[in-house]
């Protein structure tokens, strides 16, 4: 193995990580200035997937001729959208570390959906997981069951899951998305945050937008 190959894995995987534990500074610049954390996510995806739409047009043929890709899309849709939205009006550190019990996901969707054992270490990371969201969960006082508590919690928790379902069904049909999951992970991470603004409520036409204070902007 050459040099590069050995340092080149780890480099792209620190700088993964920092990417994710920067992101929500830009997020929350941005909604500051009355731009919504979806509309953020989707406007970034938005000139990723034209590009790709120029340099390979008939990816969207390939996309749409692979229906089980769908799932895994939507699942990488789903982890960006809940993510961004989670660190932009929660707390980081708090959402990180919720966000982070996709181990948790990973072990019990590896059972459901890859037929894999349940080892002991398995069990173990289970267990490290329920241990670590219990004691970021516990509520002050120590009165009542540590469950999310609000909706940036609950947004940690479901890009958490997704980000797991994303890892496995990867790994389950990683021959098929060799060539179209890059390109399929653009469209959802454009489309799916929308889905989730309509849901919250009718998104704003970007002309009409001004800057409002954060905190206005969590109350609602």
């Amino acid at each position: 193995m050459s040099a590069q190959a050995r340092w080149l894995p780890p480099a792209a995987l620190m700088f993964n990580a920092f990417v994710w534990g920067v992101s929500w500074w830009p997020f929350r610049q941005l909604q500051a200035l009355g731009l919504h954390p979806l509309w953020a996510t989707t406007l970034i995806y938005l000139v990723a997937v034209v590009a790709i739409t120029l340099w390979r047009p008939l990816a969207w043929r390939d996309l749409l001729a692979a229906p089980t890709l769908w799932l895994l899309v939507l699942a990488s849709g789903t982890t960006n959208a809940a993510f961004n939205w989670a660190v932009t009006v929660g707390d980081v550190v708090r959402v990180v570390l919720l966000f982070y019990l996709m181990p948790l996901w990973a072990v019990l969707l590896a059972r459901v959906l890859l037929h894999e054992r349940l080892t002991a270490l398995a069990l173990l990371r289970v267990a490290l997981a329920l241990g670590g969201a219990g004691i970021v969960l516990w509520p002050e006082g120590g009165s009542g069951w540590p469950l999310p508590r609000s909706l940036a919690d609950w947004l940690a928790v479901a890009g958490g899951f997704s980000f797991a379902l994303n890892n496995v069904m990867l790994r389950r049909e990683a021959a098929l998305f060799e060539r179209l999951h890059s390109y399929g992970y653009l469209l959802l991470d454009t489309v799916v945050p929308l889905r989730y603004y309509r849901d919250q409520q009718h998104p704003p036409r970007l002309s009409t937008m001004r800057t409002r204070r954060v905190s206005r902007l969590r109350g609602r």
